[in-house]
């Protein structure tokens, strides 16, 4: 894959993100989408707040599927 090709993806889902923290509903897919955009076979994506509030925002696993 060329560096043209990464760079646009990546760009895409960093615009995603941006998208996603003014609209929760956004959020969902996303793990999903940094494992493919990464090329990786799994994601988990987690927000650590104030006061220890740890939050999963999504996970997603080549065999498992899950989308969140």
């Amino acid at each position: 894959m060329s560096k043209t090709v990464i760079d646009a993806r990546v760009s895409g889902l960093i615009g995603r993100f941006y998208e996603a923290i003014v609209d929760d509903v956004l959020w969902t897919g996303i793990a999903a989408d940094i494992s493919e955009t990464l090329n990786s076979t799994s994601a988990v994506l987690k927000w650590h707040g104030a006061d220890d509030d740890i939050r999963l925002l999504g996970e997603w696993t080549e065999h498992g599927g899950r989308r969140r």
